[in-house]
């Protein structure tokens, strides 16, 4: 998903097409499967893609968007409460499927932004 501040000029797109995004400053998460679908999509289109910044930090990327400093990638799951608030934009981007295997004490960990708990852990 694409995630941009709220009054960023795609902020207003129900879908946002790849060929959109050549203009954009991109921050991503580094080494995921996300990241690989990201670089086939634009492949696909023949659009360079402007990466500013990856980091291993969603919550990192997060802040850059919503400071206005770019448009981030990152996966639906980890941004809900953040479209809930109203602190970030989220849209899909036409052509981009990224497919992970999430196991249940990677979900619990993302939901609750801490680590996991010893019973999830055995």
């Amino acid at each position: 998903m694409l995630i941009t501040a709220p009054l960023h000029s795609l902020a207003v797109k129900a879908t946002v097409a790849v060929a959109h995004l050549y203009q954009e400053s991109i921050f991503e998460k580094s080494a995921t499967s996300l990241r690989a679908a990201v670089i086939e999509a634009f492949e696909q289109t023949g659009v360079e893609p402007c990466v500013r910044f990856e980091t291993g930090s969603l919550e990192m990327i997060e802040k850059l968007v919503a400071r206005s400093l770019g448009v981030g990638l990152v996966p639906v799951m980890c941004v809900e409460e953040e479209k809930e608030a109203g602190t970030l934009s989220v849209r899909k981007v036409a052509g981009l499927r990224a497919r992970r295997q999430l196991w249940l004490r990677d979900w619990i960990q993302i939901r609750r932004r801490r680590s996991v708990s010893t019973s999830c852990r055995c």
